[in-house]
């Protein structure tokens, strides 16, 4: 199984500061796939403090927003345990906060991130779609994940972003700030290519933006290459150096036999 999406869900807290508590309840995950959290909001976002979870920063970034006020976004990751469903946020400012979770199968859990991921951002003022940088995957099969998020200059909740045709969109919220997630289960590897997500608000005016690109691994399946004896009713029938010619003979017993067995 190559690493793929399980599940996406995206929430929203507002009128937030302090201590933010965050529900992910509505997300199905199994244990061992991969969680992956973009947030984005205003000032400073802390890692999350989870009960049963340990969640790894992998990007962060942040830039001159609107109103005088810094915009920041990150991404965390989280090897899931099958049963979380929240944890504590401690942030910056009191205004609102977007989450986008997706869960990841088929994934290597010990080493889930390849290659080195990306983030850019634009300050307050841009008036240029929102564009997740190129990142180098070394595997051939990573699923990448890119998000990005738009912050208006008069916070009217109407903006949307439309990813890339070779993006498939997950989730896309619209608050103060609006977003979106979108994946692609990549079929080479090396450079990605920059994905320009087009944005569309009611604002009309400048904005400021962040977009991340991160691949998550796949799993490594070992192949087999060592000795095999299966036994059954005191017979024993013993292979090595497999798979074997069409014609070559296998003991089973005292008895020369034809074998076509083969090995996955």
């Amino acid at each position: 199984m190559v690493a793929s999406v399980r599940d996406s869900i995206a929430t929203i807290t507002a009128g937030a500061s302090g201590s933010i508590d965050v529900d992910y309840t509505g997300l199905t995950h199994s244990t061992s796939d991969i969680l992956y959290l973009f947030v984005c909001g205003y000032t400073s976002i802390e890692t999350p403090v989870d009960a049963t979870l340990t969640w790894t920063q992998r990007l962060s970034d942040s830039n001159a927003g609107p109103f005088g006020v810094d915009v920041v976004a990150k991404v965390f990751t989280a090897v899931s345990d099958g049963s979380a469903d929240s944890f504590t946020l401690a942030v910056g400012l009191d205004d609102q906060y977007a989450y986008a979770f997706v869960s990841v199968q088929g994934v290597d859990f010990d080493s889930p991130v390849d290659g080195t991921p990306g983030i850019s951002s634009e300050a307050f003022g841009t008036v240029a779609n929102p564009t997740a940088p190129s990142i180098s995957p070394t595997g051939s099969d990573s699923l990448l994940i890119c998000a990005v998020s738009t912050w208006p200059s008069n916070g009217a909740p109407a903006g949307s972003h439309t990813p890339p045709g070779d993006l498939t969109e997950r989730e896309d919220w619209d608050a103060w700030d609006y977003g979106a997630v979108a994946t692609a289960e990549l079929v080479a590897s090396g450079a990605t290519g920059t994905k320009v997500f087009t944005e569309s608000g009611a604002e009309g005016g400048t904005s400021a933006w962040i977009a991340a690109s991160i691949a998550i691994k796949t799993a490594t399946v070992e192949a087999f290459t060592g000795t095999l004896a299966l036994t059954q009713a005191d017979q024993t029938l013993a292979a090595s150096n497999w798979p074997p010619d069409d014609d070559s003979e296998a003991v089973l017993g005292d008895r020369p036999a034809r074998s076509n067995l083969r090995l996955a």
